[in-house]
């Protein structure tokens, strides 16, 4: 996943000279990597913050100068991204990938679903 995420950043910044140029790459990278690995138990800035040994001000001027997005964004979207994984690609039902994706309620899970995507985990997990 990580060598998936680090060409996919590769691609964006030969694109992009702004996000090339921007001097907190290094660190959003180990940001992201830090997501991936703990969005399941862990939702707030400031425990990622607490991890890179920097304030959640400064992640968010981290994320906001690479991304032009807020670090509970980039959290918000890593989450949603590996909910349609499951949703498309495994055989639990709604409620299981809601456990599995650190939500406590299956209705919080699908009201953090739908606002992220538009649809509710059923409508898409029917789509695709």
């Amino acid at each position: 996943m990580h060598i998936i995420v680090t060409q996919l950043l590769r691609i964006k910044s030969s694109e992009n000279k702004v996000f090339a140029k921007t001097k907190y790459l290094q660190l959003f990278l180990k940001f992201q990597e830090l997501v991936e690995l703990h969005s399941t138990e862990h939702k707030s800035v400031s425990f990622y913050a607490d991890k890179l040994s920097i304030t959640p001000r400064t992640l968010n001027n981290v994320t906001n100068d690479t991304i032009h997005k807020s670090a509970k964004t980039v959290i918000d979207e890593i989450i949603v991204l590996k909910v349609k994984r499951l949703l498309i690609s495994s055989t639990l039902n709604i409620a299981q990938i809601a456990y599995q994706t650190g939500f406590k309620e299956p209705s919080h899970f699908s009201k953090f679903f739908l606002k992220y995507t538009g649809y509710t985990p059923r409508k898409f997990k029917e789509l695709f």
